[in-house]
């Protein structure tokens, strides 16, 4: 435990430099990202004040049982120097999350129906590890729209028990639940027959409080990698300190046979992470160009980045927006005797990739709707220059509805393409469906008037602009513009 106190302090420590800006104020050469105040190592100012609430118990607890020894040791200094540093830590970070840095978290009565709308689909198993966007976009209940998180998207749930119950069904939670219940009632049983006077006696009870607390936090808001593996730590702590009884051996074959299974799983999971890890370090790479607008050498690096892990769709779905950026900025930039017969080819090869690496995203994950609205923007942008690119879009556009029923912008996008098409029947529909979704939608009124105003449909055309005024801020300019075509209308 002394090494997870140490570390816990040692983001302290971290944190605190950040929040406090020394960085800049010393004049250090630090990397942009390592001079943000909001930065953590943990990934992130919750899961880090999460992490450190759980070390300070542990430290609380130690310092009292220290103290109750009335030894006042090296350990009691040790226990009290990183009390400070994790006080410090845990305020800055908190005094962020309530001001400057507040969380986006899904509310929790948007959890609980997503959960139960989950179950009645997929009771058992949920819509499976990792899948909570998919779940979220297709389960949101309707007033979800009505919030100010409308366009958010979550790709957690509002705690760690509701996601479990979304992504891993009733049985996941079940077993989550009988975990807990077996950890409760094996733990306070164990402690109760712990003598005060025994010495592992103090340390088994700070690692249980811990493991409640983390249990607590599970409870209260979504849970992270760190606490993850923090509680994991904990539990096997735990589990070794209140182990009972003896083991014998009686096989000499089975632990040879156990531990060269342990080897191959070790070597499998080494050798796939170290692509993963490879995957993800070339990603950042490329991401890096982008920022600077090295267009070729993001190219090159995303190249590399799917040859490590060609199986994740985030990987497919960046380098279809890097190929197309690349044959739009071919396109729109010819040299002064024009487009050379290897440019034309460079361009075409572009397309196809583009439109190749936006398909194979879609293929890797079909319930993503994020992959639908990529292939979406792929076509639209060649609605010009493919023939048919339209139709593709419209069909894109139908697909990422079904897996985002009550999004209202899908049916703008979807009516925008029919506007542009000059079908303006279809356009009022999906202009119609997306008001009818969230009916404060300013914007959905706003195309809904300018579609009927296309109709020569004055009448509504007047009533939809009147009730966009209504929606928008009288002090911008969308205000200004939107008054300025509704006095035309009524002309």
């Amino acid at each position: 435990m002394h090494s997870l106190i140490a570390s816990a302090s040692l983001l302290s420590i971290l944190g605190v430099f950040s929040f406090l800006e020394f960085a800049k104020v010393w004049n250090l050469n630090f990397p942009e990202w390592l001079k943000d105040k909001a930065f953590s190592p943990a990934g992130g100012l919750l899961p880090l004040a999460i992490f450190l609430a759980v070390a300070l118990v542990l430290v609380l607890t130690r310092i009292y049982a220290e103290w109750k020894t009335e030894k006042h040791g090296n350990l009691l200094l040790f226990y009290s120097f990183n009390l400070l540093l994790l006080i410090f830590g845990l305020g800055t970070t908190l005094y962020q999350l309530f001001t400057t840095a507040r969380p986006l978290l899904l509310p929790y009565w948007a959890g609980w129906q997503i959960a139960i709308e989950t179950i009645k689909r997929f009771p058992l198993l949920g819509f499976g590890p990792g899948n909570f966007l998919n779940a979220f976009t297709q389960t949101k209940p309707l007033k979800f729209n009505l919030t100010n998180l409308w366009a958010a998207r979550f790709g957690f749930s509002s705690n760690w028990y509701l996601e479990i119950l979304t992504t891993f069904g009733i049985l996941g939670l079940g077993a989550f639940l009988f975990l807990v219940w077996r950890v409760l009632r094996t733990g306070i049983t164990q402690i109760k027959q712990i003598s005060t006077n025994q010495t592992d006696g103090p340390f088994v009870k700070s690692v249980f409080l811990s493991v409640i607390l983390v249990f607590l936090m599970a409870a209260l808001l979504p849970a992270n990698f760190l606490l993850l593996f923090v509680f994991y730590i904990l539990l096997a702590t735990l589990a070794l300190e209140l182990q009972t009884g003896e083991f014998k051996e009686e096989s000499k074959i089975l632990p040879q046979i156990i531990f060269g299974l342990i080897i191959l799983v070790v070597l499998g999971v080494g050798y796939f992470g170290a692509k993963i890890y490879a995957a993800e370090y070339f990603f950042k790479q490329s991401l890096d160009a982008l920022a600077q607008n090295k267009g070729t050498e993001t190219y090159n690096l995303q190249i590399r980045t799917i040859s490590f892990n060609p199986y994740n769709d985030v990987y497919r779905r960046a380098y279809s927006q890097t190929n197309l950026a690349l044959a739009n900025s071919l396109a729109s930039n010819p040299p002064a005797g024009g487009l050379s017969d290897q440019d034309q080819q460079n361009i075409s090869i572009l397309i196809q990739q583009t439109i190749r690496e936006g398909k194979a995203a879609v293929a890797l994950n079909p319930g993503n709707v994020i992959n639908w609205e990529n292939l979406v923007s792929i076509y639209r942008n060649l609605i010009n220059f493919a023939q048919g690119a339209d139709q593709w879009a419209i069909a894109s556009l139908q697909q990422a509805i079904v897996l985002d029923p009550i999004n209202p912008q899908l049916r703008i996008s979807l009516g925008g393409i029919y506007y542009a098409l000059a079908n303006y029947d279809e356009a009022i529909r999906f202009f119609q469906q997306a008001v009818d979704l969230k009916p404060n939608f300013a914007n959905g009124h706003y195309n809904l008037a300018t579609a009927y105003r296309e109709k020569k449909e004055y009448a509504k055309a007047v009533g939809e602009m009147e009730t966009t005024l209504s929606l928008v801020d009288p002090n911008s300019l969308d205000y200004q513009k939107a008054k300025g075509e509704l006095e035309d209308l009524r002309a």
